[in-house]
């Protein structure tokens, strides 16, 4: 869900907007350098001790962590290893041979990977288990974001500067980065941590803090998550689909047109009231608008894949189709298509119809 306003969607800003389809790179570095430039300038906004970043900690818990995910990928391209399979930050750091590794960094990937792939940054709920990831757990992450800025390249292993100022005993600080976890119950609050993290750097880019350019793929990212995250909170919260297998086969599809399907189908059976004719033409108005947005997004990553990684599985490069005003027309669609995604199911059922 959209917290704010976006009369920021002005022809006037939309220069601020735009990116250079010919300069993106399927490279490691490059999408390191991407979503290593979007996590300076999130901390860069936690570092105002406003409270900033507790209430959308999902999304840049997730960014932080694949950011080293990167990292970590593109040192060992760097260095001629074969990369492996894995999105676990033990098994990539275990790859490197020696001293390769900064002093310290083996025991930072300890402190930071909680999981083997990092879905607990993305989903409420463990697949396999059917339970929670977190448990009401407080996070107190600056010691580790402090950590993690102290750490300098050596002659095998690049790392970019990151920001400085984490003073581990500055008491505002530390609060301003200490997580808790308890305030984040669902997938639908977790898709509003992703809205807002994706909101600040869009912010970020129209008061000129931050190119575009410098980081639209975790831009793209957090948007398309959201995305899927509203479609299946919608899907869950059908009355229809309340059986266990039926969960299970949502939370393990990716694809936004696999997901976007199976809502249409039940929405497609919807049978409105005569009376409720306002009801029917805000449908008829919002629906459009997001099979259009879906479809999009669909084109340019089907599942999930193509905004964080360069290459896939068997090491084939991940052509993005993108156009210079992908990103405003994206996020103009989806600011005006919220109201649908995150308050349709919950209107039917406060109008008495059964879906």
């Amino acid at each position: 869900m959209i917290l704010h306003t976006t009369n920021f969607l002005t022809s006037d800003n939309k220069d601020k907007l735009l990116i250079s389809p010919i300069a993106h790179q399927c490279t490691w570095e490059y999408y390191y350098r991407n979503y290593h430039n979007a996590l300076c300038y999130l901390c860069m906004i936690g570092n105002h001790k406003k409270y900033l970043t507790n209430y959308r900690f999902m999304g840049f818990m997730y960014l932080f962590r694949h950011t080293v995910e990167l990292l970590l990928k593109y040192n060992l391209d760097n260095n001629g290893y074969n990369i492996p399979i894995t999105h676990s930050l033990k098994q990539l750091r275990d790859e490197f041979d020696g001293n390769i590794l900064p002093d310290g960094f083996s025991d930072f990937i300890d402190q930071i990977d909680v999981d083997e792939d990092g879905s607990c940054y993305k989903y409420y709920m463990d697949k396999d288990s059917q339970q929670p990831y977190f448990k009401g757990e407080r996070l107190e992450v600056l010691s580790i974001l402090s950590l993690y800025s102290s750490f300098i390249s050596n002659s095998h292993f690049t790392i970019l500067p990151f920001c400085e100022g984490f003073n581990i005993d500055d008491k505002i600080l530390k609060w301003e980065f200490t997580f808790h976890t308890a305030e984040c119950r669902g997938d639908g609050i977790v898709r509003t941590h992703f809205d807002e993290t994706c909101f600040t750097l869009i912010s970020g880019f129209i008061a000129d803090e931050i190119q575009m350019s410098d980081c639209y793929l975790p831009v793209l990212f957090l948007m398309r998550h959201a995305m899927e995250l509203a479609i299946k909170t919608n899907t869950d919260n059908l009355y229809s689909t309340k059986t266990s297998a039926q969960k299970r086969a949502l939370r393990n599809e990716h694809s936004l047109c696999k997901l976007m399907n199976i809502y249409k189908s039940f929405l497609d059976e919807v049978q409105i009231p005569p009376n409720l004719t306002e009801l029917k033409e805000q449908l008829n108005y919002y629906k459009p608008i997001y099979e259009d947005l879906n479809n999009n997004m669909h084109q340019l990553d089907v599942n999930s894949i193509y905004f964080r990684y360069p290459f896939d599985k068997d090491g084939n490069a991940l052509r993005l189709p993108l156009v210079n005003d992908v990103i405003f027309n994206m996020f103009e669609s989806y600011t005006k298509a919220d109201p649908y995604i995150t308050f349709a199911v919950e209107v039917f059922h406060e109008c008495g119809i059964n879906v």
